[in-house]
């Protein structure tokens, strides 16, 4: 996914270059300063050892997925309708 960086202002947002999209193109948009959102890009990627770190305590602190057992059974009943078991 491309990610751009723009300036809200004036009602519009306006990129910080030129922007490669196709007109319509539908968008999501995240203030930068936001705490606890974390978009994972380019610019914050990394393979050295504390990026790597951080990346192990974001993923070990998403809670795990608490399903009923009549959820659990429509779940995998899903699966095997799309083939994906």
């Amino acid at each position: 996914m491309d990610s751009i960086r723009a300036t809200y202002s004036n009602g519009a947002f306006i990129p910080d270059g030129p922007v490669q999209w196709p007109e319509g193109k539908r968008v999501v948009v995240t203030p930068a300063d936001q705490p606890g959102v974390h978009a994972m890009n380019e610019d914050n990627q990394g393979d050295d050892p504390q990026a790597i770190a951080r990346w192990i305590a974001e993923f070990d602190s998403i809670p795990p997925l608490q399903m009923t057992q009549e959820e659990e059974l429509q779940w995998q009943a899903a699966r095997q309708n799309l083939n994906l078991t």
